[in-house]
């Protein structure tokens, strides 16, 4: 029939293609709505939108739009509504089918909820811990500096900007006051604390606002605190075990006026014990002291200063987010205007008398910015257009140097002795010992680390390249060998200090020690390979009636002259050297003449020195006086006496030749200061008031000091200086240097010369190019800066502004200062009014960048800094829960298939009565949607449930470990995303199932005809086996693009890739196989044929194949990491691989079975037979029930495997960390050499089996010869090692050269024993490591043997190379990260500090010992800083804590085995009914009850052993790779924990059977006529 042309059938199909349509638009826009509304609801929460929502807002407009869809149908289709109906009839007819199935369904949804509910947990139990102590205290405002000190700020201009923010609507509270951290220590209980904290905050504003008083309403005020007293936080009292009325010290860091730390303490009584709830601190939850604002400035010695502001936004403890946001402009504004320029280290200074101001920076960098500078010049202008601008850039040298020779070096300007030999040249300073190589020009130094001086008192070479230093607490022996270290020489222990020493012509040295009331005179070897020990002698002062203050001694060829001085009169003895040893006592003294000076060795003979002669000691004593004169010596002032030279004033510098004096072909230099020199009459080396001057036959040049002190206690580095806008000094061309007046007389250098220089700045950055300068010129006496010392004293030299900013290796225009002068600031108030201008400028410039204050919203820092930790821990419970989820999709699918067979009499009518596939798989989606949406809410509630009880036991685990809490909590999100997420798996799962339900034959359905096996693959398959070809070639595509190798993305894509090509050659190897084997096949006697091998074969490759590509390690992932999806991935499809296999090798194995049976038993051979017959008819249901056991058990082998791997290397890891030491101490700890002497309270130096000392110093480290240092070089610590450390074999060691030993502790040797040997750790040694949090760091990739730098970075003058002879383990670089070295060159080469005590218990110490022996010393020694551990104890309990992540998880997995074998259960009734028929059958052929129990139990073990052992299997596999993968190349030991593997095995297996058990009974109870009669 037709109207208008157009069939009415055809208007139908239209309509409806029409409304679908349509349905499907409002479905999409439906799905955008809901995701829309539901991400706008979760911005207005207090965390805002995260990532947890937007996958739940998308899940849930999912959810929404196949509900909407499904609406939409049942409103407009009638068909539709009679499906529903048939679908809602379906289930009310069945209702213990639809528990079941909502019960396997909910599986999904509990697991996702519960994953989710942990990390809301577990970020409720971090919030807890921050959220309860800070309460209303949302925005912080402090600071520390680049020393990690605390900022302090002026407290009236503080007290303004807390005025002003209270008039902020968005602000509810501010308060300020002081912050420190302290350590702890009660003499009452020994009880410590090393990392404390002291809060002291405004009890005025304490009081307004919204703060709350301690603990909240009705507690104590800041107000209610007395002097002397503090409040103590109540975690405080528990760790410390204090009481009100206790007195407890406190103990923190303080920097002196020279630049030192310095440890201080005082005392204060506990007043109160207070709750963490509102005490305002971050760290409120831990040992902290409350105290008043006023008394903590005055124990901390900063009066009218704070470091610390708390500002409460408006709102709650946790909803004040949008306050906040608004506020934090507001506050950094105001307090960038509240700071002044002082504040930020902007100073003004003036000569009003020269009319001359100055504007710099004195923190920081020191540095104006180009910025600053250019909106300084325009202020100027401004106020006065006529004033003259002068701008200095100051830019720190390194070294100067002038053709190859370094000119710069010295440590000190001021010598006090000299000394030279063929290697090198030696300089005795006040600040240390300098050395020059003479053939590289290297300068090298070394200052003594005992006593408070570190002066060197003289300098006598011994050999060339070596020489003795005597200061007054030793000797030390230095060599410049690259194959013998410098050491100290060991003396007697004795009171007193050393006053001077003597070098025989035998190589004995000789030393003297003075006190007040003895003297000692020492000698030895003065050199020799090996240590060098000394004697004593202690002299018999009887003759002596005053107290000695000095000493000298004098070699004269076989005797030692010694002279004592008092405060009135001297007495000089002669010793015959040969009488020297360990018993001499006496001497016969003669008292010396009043005009005498001092005695003094020169040219071999001892000499009296008195003003203007010289007398042989040797004659005087005997009677006979001989002067220098009668020698040849002219007359004059003797100005010094050295054993080189002597100086006579007026007449030249003189030596002795063996008979007479001579003057020297080469006398002191122009600039010499007469007070010392060295001479061999071709080379002269004398003092200057600037260094030193060397002066040659046709050369001469000075040098200089590599630093400069104008305080006495700060050192500054050289530095040139450039000036531009003139103020009277020529400013040079680029190119051109221009030398001080100081400079210009210290080098002694004439101009035009070629100056190199090499900037501090880039060469701290590993930049050691030289700038080639001309110098042309020496500028007069330069003026001082407004407020500053003479730019003479401060500056070596003047060149080109460009020039200074390369030497400072900065592009931007900085200056050090902006000076302004003129006549045109001598007019009336016109200098007052410039600096007022400036003084504003510097108030509006200064910043809280700039004064190194920052303003954070601590609640904000916290929450986002702690954020993925919940987020982390929810993926770990997902990451194993997904194999739980998938065993319940297998689960659904295996059931619906079952009710599916059930049904397929009532579905095969419903065809034959006209309903079309879709409408069938319609209406069994529409039964699923019903279901799934039922199972999903009751799911994500039962979640719930589960994630407190996996809470409940975590608290529990951790108490005894870990302080705190753990914190029960859930967020709607987490819930609403397991509901949705779990039902779109299961409308998904059910809607796979449907369809595969949907082609079910009519007629075969109708008859209830077994389905038979085709020998062909449909035409679709070609379609579908191409799809899967280009997913593969997509996601290989992807993991390129878009997948990221480090995180794991990347694999997974990839191996996503590879199993899906897998799955695409699946038609095609059937195909190959339905047309190459033959028609049938014989297989162990048993006949085959090609229609039934074809798909078993396929399924053995396709097996085969996906175990080859999930474990091959092929060249493109070689170097990629595993990932979480990944890790889902391989075990998801291993575990299918395995199935595949069981499931195509099944009629294999069953046939030997009932082979084997026949041979045992011919009951069991009736009953195997008939027993695997079911499982084996139906293939796919029983590859489902394999596939849902494997994969629980799978997950749950791996996690106990990699728990039992994991504990056991962190177990090993921990003692093979420490090596021999069980207690390390860290901190500034300097408790002298002898460790036998330290007081460590209750623990003896004896109860160890060693205590070794390490010096650590900040150092900059590349590889020699490196090109681009910059990007090739690290910052590290270099760290000086003593002996004792290697004794005990220092550390273990990953690698070493096999020249050095055979073990680590002959290798620790070693290296001690060649200062040109280092260590380096682990991750210089690699190139690439894993740091914090995941991050990866680029390492060095240095090997044994090369050749590495290592430099001072402030210094970088000062600078050793190393060659690498071992490498640190691993795990041991926690503890000693950087280069190992020996203590004695890195104290005498980088200044290395006191920095940790290593402990060494004996032998069979237990844990328990170790942590007891370790407070006892952190008690002691918690007023030096120090924070003390037992190094174990710190593994254990990490290990402790992985134990209980690990059992929380193996728990979690106990749900999805529970499931697996109550699905299991569920299977076995609907086997009994389905089969109740066959059941009577065969107990009318003969069957016992028994028999039919023996074969359900014989097919219950079929299916669950199987699916339970390939799990097993499979996953001891992964296991072992996962080993290979992560944890072989560590060190770690492959462990299996078997037991617990035959236990899960075993376990699994019996529970199964007793969940069975009842419809098993069931079944054997059926009475045979009952069965047959096959009543439904």
């Amino acid at each position: 029939m037709s109207k208008g042309g157009i069939h009415l059938d055809e208007q139908g199909v239209w309509k409806r293609r029409g409304l679908r349509l349509a349905n499907l638009f409002v479905t999409f826009v439906t799905i955008i709505v809901v995701a829309q509304l539901v991400m706008a609801m979760a911005s207005k929460t207090p965390k805002g939108l995260g990532y947890g929502w937007v996958i739940t807002a998308i899940s849930i407009g999912l959810v929404a739009g196949i509900t909407v869809y499904a609406g939409i149908r049942l409103l407009v289709e009638a068909r539709q509504r009679v499906l529903a109906i048939m679908a809602l009839s379906n289930l009310q007819r069945r209702k213990r089918n639809t528990a079941l199935v909502i019960v396997g369904l909910l599986v999904g949804s509990a697991i996702i909820t519960s994953s989710l509910v942990v990390g809301d947990s577990l970020d409720a139990t971090l919030q807890a811990e921050y959220a309860e102590s800070l309460d209303e205290t949302d925005i912080v405002i402090d600071g520390t500096d680049v020393l990690g000190l605390p900022v302090w700020w002026n407290q009236t201009r503080a007290e303004e900007m807390v005025d002003t923010l209270y008039n902020e609507s968005d602000i509810d509270a501010v308060s300020l006051g002081i912050e420190i951290s302290i350590g702890m220590k009660s003499d009452v209980h020994r009880t410590v604390e090393s990392s404390s904290a002291l809060l002291a905050m405004d009890a005025q504003y304490q009081q307004q606002g919204a703060w709350n008083p301690f603990g909240g309403d009705g507690g104590l005020h800041y107000s209610e605190i007395k002097d002397g007293s503090a409040f103590l936080s109540q975690k405080g009292a528990d760790k410390m075990h204090l009481v009100v009325g206790d007195s407890v010290e406190i103990s923190w860091t303080e920097m002196s006026m020279s630049g030192r730390f310095n440890r201080e303490t005082t005392n204060l009584t506990i007043q109160a014990i207070v709750p963490t709830k509102a005490s305002g601190y971050e760290g409120g939850g831990e040992v902290t002291l409350y105290t008043t604002l006023s008394q903590a400035q005055e124990i901390f010695d900063h009066h009218g200063e704070v470091n610390r502001i708390t500002i409460s936004a408006k709102g709650g403890v946790l909803d004040a987010q949008d306050a906040e946001k608004r506020v934090m402009p507001i506050i950094n504004a105001t307090l960038d205007e509240a700071i002044v320029g002082v504040d930020a280290g902007l100073e003004i200074t003036t000569v009003p008398e020269d009319y001359s101001i100055g504007v710099q920076r004195i923190s920081g960098e020191g540095l104006l910015s180009g910025d600053e500078v250019t909106s300084l010049r325009e202020n100027i202008t401004s106020t006065s257009s006529g004033a003259m601008v002068a701008e200095l850039l100051m830019s720190p040298i390194m070294l100067i140097s002038h053709e190859g020779e370094n000119l710069s070096g010295l440590i000190s300007a001021e010598i006090t002795s000299i000394d030279s030999d063929a290697v090198a040249d030696w300089y005795a300073t006040p600040a240390g010992l300098s050395v020059q190589k003479r053939d590289t020009s290297q300068w090298f130094s070394w200052v003594p680390d005992e006593g408070d001086s570190k002066s060197i008192l003289s300098v006598q070479s011994v050999a060339d390249g070596a020489a003795l230093s005597l200061y007054a607490e030793g000797v030390r022996l230095s060599v410049l060998d690259e194959d013998e270290p410098s050491r100290d020489i060991t003396m007697p222990e004795g009171s007193g200090e050393l006053v001077d020493l003597a070098v025989s012509d035998g190589n004995v040295g000789y030393a003297l020690r003075v006190s007040e009331d003895s003297v000692e005179l020492l000698f030895g070897d003065a050199y020799r390979e090996g240590a060098i020990v000394w004697d004593s002698a202690t002299l018999n002062l009887a003759s002596f009636s005053e107290d000695i203050e000095d000493g000298a001694l004098a070699i004269d060829g076989d005797e030692l002259y010694l002279r004592l001085e008092g405060a009135f009169n001297s007495s000089t003895c002669v010793i015959a050297v040969e009488e020297i040893n360990s018993e001499f006592n006496s001497c016969n003294w003669e008292i010396d003449p009043p005009s005498s000076r001092s005695i003094a060795t020169h040219g071999g003979l001892a000499w009296d020195t008195y003003g203007q002669d010289l007398q042989l000691t040797s004659s005087r004593i005997e009677g006979n006086s001989t002067s220098a004169h009668d020698l040849g010596l002219p007359t004059g002032d003797v100005l010094f006496v050295t054993p080189t030279s002597v100086m006579v004033e007026g007449a030249g510098l003189y030596f002795w030749n063996g008979t007479g004096f001579s003057l020297t072909d080469v006398q002191l230099a122009n600039g010499s200061d007469n007070r010392t020199a060295w001479s061999d009459g071709v080379r002269t080396i004398s003092s200057s008031p600037y260094g030193s001057i060397i002066a040659e036959e046709n050369l001469t040049m000075g040098r200089l000091p590599y630093q400069i002190s104008l305080d006495g206690f700060s050192n500054l580095p050289l530095v040139v200086i450039a000036l531009s806008g003139g103020i009277g000094i020529p400013e040079p061309q680029p190119g051109e240097v221009y030398l001080t007046s100081w400079s210009a007389e210290g080098l002694v250098l004439a101009p035009p010369k070629n100056l190199s220089l090499i900037g501090l700045m880039p060469a701290a950055r590993g930049i050691f190019t030289p700038m080639v300068l001309n110098y042309s010129y020496a500028v007069p006496q330069l003026p001082a800066p407004p407020g500053q010392p003479g730019l003479d004293d401060m500056s070596l030299a003047v060149v080109n502004i460009s020039d200074a900013q390369e030497l400072l290796s900065r592009e931007d225009s900085v200056r050090s200062m902006v000076m302004v002068s003129g006549l045109a600031l001598v007019a009336p108030g016109a200098f007052s009014t410039m600096e007022t201008n400036l003084t504003l400028w510097a108030d509006e410039t200064a910043n809280a960048e700039g004064m190194g204050f920052q303003v954070v919203a601590i609640k904000t820092q916290i929450r986002e800094q702690t954020a993925d930790s919940g987020a982390n821990f929810s993926m770990l419970f997902l990451i194993f829960g997904t194999f739980v989820i998938f065993a319940g999709i297998l689960l659904v699918m295996n059931l619906f298939v079952m009710l599916a067979d059930e049904r397929k009499s009532e579905m095969g009518m419903l065809r034959a009565l006209g309903m079309q596939r879709g409408e069938l798989r319609s209406m069994f989606v529409m039964e699923g949607t019903l279901v799934g949406l039922i199972s999903s809410a009751v799911g994500s509630v039962a979640g719930i449930g589960v994630a407190k009880l996996l809470m409940y036991g975590l608290d529990k685990i951790l108490a005894t470990t870990f302080d705190g809490a753990i914190v029960f909590a859930w967020e709607w999100h987490s819930v609403l995303s397991g509901f949705s997420m779990g039902f779109l798996v299961t409308f998904l799962t059910l809607f796979a199932t449907s369809v595969y339900i949907s082609r079910l034959n009519v007629v075969a359905a109708m008859r209830d005809i077994p389905t038979r096996i085709k020998g062909s693959l449909p035409w679709w398959t070609i379609l579908i086996s191409l799809f899967l070809f280009g997913s593969a070639l997509g996601c290989a595509a992807l993991a390129f693009m878009i997948g990221d190798a480090d995180s794991g993305s990347r694999m997974a894509w990839w191996l996503t890739a590879g199993f899906l090509f897998l799955f695409g050659m699946v038609p095609p190897l059937f195909f190959i196989f339905s047309k190459t084997l033959p028609d049938s096949i014989t297989i162990f006697g048993s006949r085959t044929s090609r229609t039934v091998l074809t798909p078993r074969l396929t399924m053995t490759v396709l097996g085969l194949a996906m175990f080859g590509w999930g474990m091959w390690d092929d060249p493109a992932r070689g170097d990629w990491e595993q990932g979480d999806f990944s890790f889902i991935i391989l075990g998801t499809f291993l575990v299918g691989a395995g199935v595949l296999l069981l499931t195509s090798l099944a009629p294999m194995i069953a046939t030997s079975l009932a082979r084997t049976g026949s041979f045992v038993s011919k009951r069991l051979a009736s009953v195997l037979p008939t027993a695997l017959a079911y499982p084996l008819a139906t293939p796919f249901r029983t590859a489902m029930t394999m596939g849902m056991f494997s994969l629980v058990v799978f997950a749950v082998v791996v996690l106990s495997g990699y728990s039992a791997l994991v504990g056991n290397w962190l177990g090993d890891l921990g003692e093979d960390a420490r090596g021999e030491w069980e207690i390390v101490a860290f901190g500034e700890l300097d408790l002298g050499d002898n460790s036998s002497q330290w007081e460590l309270g209750e623990v003896e130096p004896s109860d160890f089996d060693g205590i070794a000392t390490m010096n650590t110093a900040t150092v900059h480290v590349f590889r020699d010869g490196v090109e681009d240092i910059e990007n090739n070089s690290a910052y590290t610590q270099i760290r000086g090692f003593d002996k004792n450390f290697s004794n005990l074999g220092g550390l273990p060691l990953d690698s070493w050269s096999p020249n050095l030993g055979n073990n680590a502790e002959e290798v620790w040797l070693a290296i001690f024993e060649n200062e040109t040997l280092a260590i380096i750790d682990y991750s210089m040694a690699v190139e690439s490591y894993q740091g914090e949090q995941g991050v990866i760091f680029e390492g060095m990739g240095l090997n044994i043997g090369d050749e590495i730098v290592v430099q001072d970075p402030l210094n970088p003058a000062i600078n050793q190379t190393f060659f690498i002879g071992a490498v640190i383990a691993e795990e041991s670089g926690w503890f000693a990260s950087g280069v190992s070295v020996a203590k004695p060159i890195a104290n005498e080469r980088f200044e290395a500090t006191p920095s940790s005590i290593w402990f060494s218990l004996p032998p069979g110490s237990t844990l328990d010992e170790q942590e007891e022996v370790a407070s006892e010393l952190q008690y002691e020694l918690v007023e030096e800083g120090a924070t003390v551990f037992a190094i174990e104890v710190v593994f254990k309990d990490i290990q402790s804590f992985i134990f209980a992540m690990f059992g929380l998880l193996q728990a979690f997995l106990a749900l999805g085995l529970a499931v697996g074998i109550a699905g299991l259960g569920v299977i076995t009734i609907r086997n009994v009914s389905e089969r109740s028929h066959q059941t009577g059958i065969l107990r009318a052929l003969g069957f016992q009850r028994s028999m039919v129990v023996a074969g359900y139990l014989a097919e219950l073990t079929w299916v669950s052993l199987l699916g339970i052992l390939n799990g097993a299997v499979v996953g001891i596999g992964f296991h072992y790779q996962l080993y290979v993968k992560f944890l072989k190349d560590e060190g770690a030991e492959f462990v299996l924990p078997w037991g617990q593997i035959t236990i899960i095995i075993l376990g699994a297996y019996l529970l199964t059977v007793l969940a069975t058990a009842w419809p098993v009974r069931k079944a054997a109870s059926i009475h045979p006529a009952e069965a047959l009669r096959d009543i439904e």
